[in-house]
């Protein structure tokens, strides 16, 4: 970010010395880009991280749910469908469901136009 920064600076004094001193308006107008593009740079340079941070914990936590709870029961029922044992081939714990949007046979495109769930 500094770097991106420091950039700027000099990219705005390059820009800033090749103007002749009587064009003060081009001079400002300048100035409002660089000090936008510094506020930009600082700004994405700070929320950005914490976004990446926040996708990745969620992406660690719903990993852990899946090797904890779903893969586990996943491969009991397995191992007991090996054996034979259908009773006890199923899930222990409480199951969540979510209800999912799945295309017609009739729909020609993908995803469909309506973002709705219709029960069927």
């Amino acid at each position: 970010m500094l770097g991106v920064i420091g950039l700027d600076g000099v990219g705005y004094l390059i820009a800033v010395n090749h103007l002749s001193r009587g064009d003060q308006v081009l001079v400002t107008v300048l100035e409002d880009i660089f000090v936008a593009v510094a506020l930009l740079t600082i700004t994405v340079g700070l929320v950005l991280p914490g976004m990446i941070a926040l996708a990745a914990g969620e992406v660690a936590t719903a990993a852990e749910r899946l090797g904890q709870g779903t893969i586990t029961d996943l491969t009991v029922a397995m191992q007991a469908l090996g054996r034979g044992d259908l009773d006890a081939a199923h899930v222990q714990g409480p199951a969540r469901l979510r209800s999912l949007c799945t295309p017609t046979m009739s729909s020609v495109r993908w995803p469909p136009a309506s973002t709705e769930c219709k029960p069927s």
